[in-house]
């Protein structure tokens, strides 16, 4: 099993500039995405200070899907939590591990990786403008 919490979903934040990149060379689909991620930026800003979005669900299928945006990982062991405070929570415990937990994820690999699938058409422009580090 892969699990791939906050803490690597947080490494990475899309920037305004990524998201309006999308909005210009996207088309339809993209400038509906860039409308939908204003939203998400606002409530970053407002909440929690960050310029940019963090789309937990999304990174992580891009992990699933690329993965060579992990940039690092580590077997752990966790556990699901019931109680009532904490219910579907996961928590790291002591014990033989049982699911690979991704920690970091590379956010140039990702914004290709992302850019790239939505923009099928328009790869070597992704490459241009986001080259490979």
């Amino acid at each position: 099993m892969t699990f791939v919490g906050l803490d690597g979903t947080h490494s990475c934040v899309l920037s305004f500039d990524e998201v309006a990149f999308l909005g210009f060379e996207g088309g339809r689909r993209g400038e509906l995405i860039q409308r939908i991620l204003q939203l998400y930026m606002r409530n970053y800003w407002v909440k929690d200070g960050i310029l940019g979005a963090v789309i937990h669900d999304l990174f992580t299928v891009l992990c699933l899907t690329h993965p060579e945006v992990i940039e690092e990982e580590k077997m752990v062991r966790c556990q699901l939590q019931t109680d009532p405070e904490h219910y579907g929570q996961t928590k790291a415990v002591e014990g033989k591990p049982n699911v690979r937990a991704i920690m970091k994820i590379n956010h140039r690999k990702l914004t290709r990786a992302w850019l790239k699938t939505i923009m099928s058409d328009k790869q070597e422009l992704v490459d241009q403008v986001f080259p490979e580090a």
